[in-house]
């Protein structure tokens, strides 16, 4: 049953995916933020070890967060490609 107020005939319109110069920035930068920022911790709390951490916690999240976000782009496109009208 459709929600009121929803037509039930309204087409899946997924949001476009970054592209091109954005995509690049973002891959570049935000790992180089994540290290400024781990650099400037480690300062300011005057511990060595801080910045080992970091980089650890920075590249454990890139493990895990690369398969999940590829796993969802496939699933996006599946969806996509089933609402496609051809």
């Amino acid at each position: 049953m459709s929600e009121p107020g929803h037509q039930a005939d309204e087409l899946f319109r997924p949001l476009r995916p970054a592209r091109g110069l954005r995509l690049a920035a973002a891959v570049v930068f935000g790992p180089l933020l994540w290290f400024i920022a781990f650099v400037f911790v480690s300062i300011a709390v005057d511990r060595t070890n801080a910045i080992e951490f970091g980089l650890l916690v920075t590249i454990g999240s890139f493990v895990v967060a690369f398969p999940l976000l590829v796993l969802l782009r496939w699933r996006r496109e599946r969806e996509r490609r089933s609402y496609d009208p051809r």
